[in-house]
């Protein structure tokens, strides 16, 4: 199972969703909820995440944000 055919995120890397982000075509926080629906549908597969902060997620891409990749979701894993 793969996720890439969800949302408007497609099969973008992370230098197209930007680019879409900075041109207007789709916002970060679409960017944001697409990237959140894909985790929660493929996670009870891989088991990858272990805690999510999806709500601070989404209210962190209501932000302005600069840089390269200002809006484009990722993923932390965290290692102790």
């Amino acid at each position: 199972m793969d996720t890439f055919g969800i949302g408007i995120l497609g099969d973008l890397d992370a230098t197209a969703i930007a680019e879409k982000i900075q041109k207007k075509e789709f916002s970060a926080q679409e960017a944001v909820e697409c990237a959140i629906e894909r985790a929660k549908n493929i996670d009870p597969i891989i088991n990858a995440i272990v805690y999510d902060d999806f709500p601070a997620a989404k209210e962190n891409s209501k932000t302005k944000q600069t840089g390269i990749f200002a809006g484009v979701p990722t993923f932390i894993k965290r290692l102790k």
